[in-house]
């Protein structure tokens, strides 16, 4: 496995943000991960997302239910179409959240328009996207369906219960920017690790002790805890007598906050998240002494965040309760969390029009098929997510 910066060449926009994060760091002292990874992945003329569009696939750092064929869209469709045809509705939305290049929505959009043309009549295709250069290219993609799709910037722009259907995000969460939190056994609380610079390397500082007042050069969203960290702190403190010192947990308090915001907008249907992601419990198993926060870059996974900024992909997994937590304070009801497998399957069982059954699928769709749910794969890596309104 190739790790770190061996052999890795660093390209001119790296080499720019690494001076751009040198400098913050430089005038207003060590700063949070959160805004670290912040700026490696968002930056708007130097991150890692903003300046490349082929980050998955062969070519690209990894790969993803979606890049496997176009099945992932068909099945997801079947399941769309299933649920907006209960909601019994003179019109329907599918809000896509994090839609990369638009290969996903143009996959659902084509079943949905050859398999189900009465709801597809009724249907409007949102995206919510706030990067310029992937609108660009959503467009693009989406050629064939402009008049079934509009953009929003946030998440916010949608308005309190404006959604009849369907949210959904496909490996979006996992991305947003968290906090690498370290217990102090004898001290029993948690610090932050922040990033500092030495010698023009970004290393790890002790931030002291997290609690909300670090803000560090840090947007609101990534900047302190949230309204799950209640719940965090008390399963800490329970486990105080046996959770190893320096165990590391990868907070991120923006994925309930969006996740709050998302429910909020859902008036009647369903609010789905598919990601890599873990109970709370699951969290603090012993094993994950580390905590779950990878980078990746040429299909090579390592655990050196800090080095090679812009170049790599970096996420941890989602912490799946605040997101139940969070979501059932704003009235939804848990309907599902399930592995990716289990999901599929209840598909194709129940997949009406659009898919029969695996064993008439096109070749292709069952090669497809088999990644999509083999556990060695990715049909246990990945999670789903539901909860509902409405019935």
């Amino acid at each position: 496995m190739q790790k770190g910066s061996e052999n890795q060449t660093v390209s001119d926009e790296s080499a720019a943000l690494h001076e751009l994060i040198r400098r913050e760091i430089e005038s207003q002292g060590p700063i949070t991960f959160a805004r670290f990874m912040e700026l490696a992945l968002y930056h708007p003329d130097h991150g890692y997302y903003e300046r490349r569009l082929d980050q998955i696939g062969q070519r690209g750092d990894y790969y993803t239910s979606v890049s496997v064929g176009s099945l992932f869209g068909k099945l997801l469709a079947a399941d769309f179409c299933a649920r907006l045809e209960k909601l019994n509705s003179a019109g329907f939305d599918l809000v896509e959240c994090g839609a990369h290049d638009g290969t996903l929505a143009a996959d659902i959009l084509t079943t949905t328009k050859n398999a189900r043309q009465d709801l597809h009549a009724k249907l409007q295709y949102v995206i919510i996207e706030p990067s310029p250069r992937r609108r660009a290219a959503q467009r693009k993609n989406l050629a064939e369906h402009l008049d079934r799709v509009s953009w929003c910037e946030a998440i916010d722009d949608l308005g309190k219960g404006s959604v009849h259907g369907v949210v959904f995000a496909n490996e979006l969460l996992d991305s947003f920017p968290f906090h690498r939190l370290r217990w102090s056994r004898q001290q029993r609380q948690w610090h932050e690790d922040g990033v500092g610079c030495d010698g023009g390397r970004f290393v790890w500082v002790d931030m002291g002790g997290f609690g909300g007042t670090q803000r560090t050069g840090a947007a609101d969203e990534t900047s302190g805890p949230g309204s799950d960290w209640h719940a965090v702190c008390a399963t800490a403190q329970a486990l105080a007598e046996v959770l190893p010192d320096g165990f590391r947990l990868d907070y991120c308090p923006g994925a309930a906050r969006w996740w709050r915001k998302a429910a909020t907008a859902l008036a009647k249907g369903a609010l789905m998240t598919i990601d890599y992601g873990l109970t709370r419990e699951e969290l603090f198993s012993p094993h994950r002494h580390d905590g779950t926060a990878r980078a990746y870059y040429r299909h090579a996974v390592d655990d050196e965040l800090l080095a090679m900024a812009g170049e790599k992909d970096i996420t941890a997994h989602v912490d799946f309760s605040a997101l139940i937590e969070a979501g059932e304070a704003q009235g939804l009801i848990t309907e599902c969390m399930i592995d990716q497998a289990t999901y599929i399957m209840r598909i194709l069982q129940h997949s009406g029009e659009l898919l029969d059954t695996a064993s008439a699928l096109a070749q292709q769709d069952r090669t497809a098929l088999v990644t999509l749910v083999h556990p060695s794969g990715l049909g246990r890596a990945f999670r789903v997510l539901s909860q509902v309104r409405g019935g």
